[in-house]
């Protein structure tokens, strides 16, 4: 399938000098676009667009209250039985003076014809301060594929940044056209 689209409800457990804070982030509302496979040498190149909303509670640090716009370049490869996948995107943030870079790197690999693991590395930055200023985590996904157009996720990822989330948890319901 060339085209997604998908909606991500995620959860956080933050832990900080202002006291822990349990709860919703915002909503993400995203689709994604492949524009060619992936050739003998070359990977495959899609595009990813969403819409962060501001419907966590920004009071509880869970969100930043403004609506942030992602666009993400994916190059995907697939090497023997693994999956590898690099991100590099922007997020117009709402309401900030600074916008943001990020990255990441996963591999991925099927478990069965319909469950699927990934193991991620993720960083976001606005080029000011050092590493412990930007979010930096690692993560692991379960997906399932439960028939040609519905997929499910749940992922867990670990701050390793002061920056972070001490931990988070998501989930992700997806579509594929």
């Amino acid at each position: 399938n060339n085209w997604d689209v998908g909606i991500t409800l995620p959860y956080q457990f933050l832990d900080d000098s202002r006291g822990e804070v349990n709860g919703f982030s915002d909503l993400v509302i995203e689709s994604k676009y492949r524009f060619w496979e992936e050739g003998e040498i070359l990977p495959s190149y899609a595009i990813y667009l969403d819409l962060k909303t501001d419907s966590a509670n920004e009071d509880k640090r869970l969100g930043t209250g403004k609506k942030d716009y992602t666009i993400n370049n994916i190059f995907t490869k697939n090497i023997g039985s693994n999956v590898f996948d690099l991100n590099l995107g922007y997020i117009f943030v709402g309401g900030k003076p600074d916008d943001i870079f990020f990255y990441s790197f996963d591999i991925a690999r099927d478990l069965t014809q319909n469950l699927n693991l990934c193991a991620e590395i993720y960083g976001e930055t606005v080029f000011k301060g050092d590493f412990d200023e930007n979010v930096f985590i690692g993560a692991l996904s379960l997906s399932y594929q439960i028939n040609k157009i519905l997929t499910v996720e749940l992922g867990y990822g670990a701050g390793i940044s002061k920056a972070s989330s001490d931990y988070q948890i998501s989930h992700k319901l997806s579509f594929s056209f």
